[in-house]
């Protein structure tokens, strides 16, 4: 078993979860619960609820991620723990390809995203509108007793 770090849905019947370590202790699970099988014991994984399968897992940090956030623009942002301290930036065109059905169910491992300004490590990632209603937004990183502006 994993322990849940965080979860984010997504588009669709899709929904982010970022795992880490199996979880050693004895727990009691309902037999209505769906198992999943993860490949890796760390990691952010796109799940498809509807099929209650693993997509891809995007393995962009060295430690666990403690927030997911999309954006408006269809990318996603991950925060990484304190051992990693990063924020990458996952762009939507990979993200589509993932999760569209085609004929190979294998489980994709994905690493390439962009790394954001080392904002440390990261408690919580909002995203800020644009206040005249456009397309533009901003992120806010909360740290600590701080707050970083990313884009």
């Amino acid at each position: 078993l994993c322990d849940i770090d965080c979860m984010e849905p997504l588009h669709g019947n899709y929904l982010a979860v970022s795992v880490s370590r199996k979880s050693t202790e004895e727990i009691s699970v309902p037999s209505s619960a769906v198992r999943l099988q993860m490949p890796t014991s760390r990691g952010v994984y796109i799940v498809d609820t509807s099929g209650a399968t693993v997509r891809a897992v995007l393995d962009g940090h060295r430690d666990r991620v403690t927030c997911i956030r999309p954006l408006p623009d269809g990318r996603l942002l991950t925060a990484g723990g304190k051992f990693d301290a990063t924020v990458q930036l996952w762009n939507s065109e990979t993200l589509t390809k993932v999760t569209k059905r085609d004929e190979d169910d294998e489980i994709k491992i994905l690493s390439e995203s962009k790394q954001m300004k080392k904002p440390g490590y990261v408690f919580d990632l909002i995203v800020l509108p644009d206040s005249n209603g456009g397309a533009v937004f901003a992120i806010a990183a909360a740290r600590y007793n701080t707050i970083n502006i990313l884009i």
